[in-house]
């Protein structure tokens, strides 16, 4: 295990409320109405079939403290989901920089894009609720807040 993975692991067990259980799961299935779960866990599982590279689970699928959604930490990334926007998957260096000022709970809140590279510049970015992250080897970090 590396640093990093402990420190992201540290900024984890704070944030959620209660871990979501396969019981959990299979209760909003059977009786319905236990709220977006049902949709949260597969669309999680299938961004991380889309973005193998981010590794392993690190934890257990938490819902968020307000109810807004569930986030999932992995080895090397973080996938979030909202009803109102799907999952969305961020990643090396972006990821990082999120985590550093804040996470979810800083003031750029839950990523909404995964993160995308451009070729051309050499630039990877994400779009999070309140602002955006790019970042690249030569440029370094530009966060723009909304």
């Amino acid at each position: 295990m590396t640093p990093a993975t402990l420190r992201d692991r540290s900024f984890v067990a704070a944030a959620p409320v209660r871990a979501v259980t396969w019981d959990d799961y299979r209760r909003a299935i059977r009786f319905g109405g236990a709220g977006s779960v049902t949709a949260a866990l597969p669309a999680i599982t299938a961004k991380h079939a889309e973005h193998p590279v981010i590794g392993e689970p690190a934890g257990p699928v938490a819902e968020l403290s307000d109810g807004a959604g569930y986030v999932r930490e992995f080895e090397r990334g973080t996938i979030a989901w909202t009803s109102e926007r799907g999952a969305a998957c961020v990643h090396g260096m972006v990821r990082d920089i999120w985590v550093l000022l804040g996470g979810r709970s800083g003031r750029l809140g839950l990523p909404t894009t995964d993160v995308a590279y451009d070729e051309a510049s050499g630039l990877h970015a994400a779009e999070f609720a309140g602002g955006r992250i790019s970042w690249s080897a030569p440029a370094g970090p530009t966060i723009d807040l909304a």
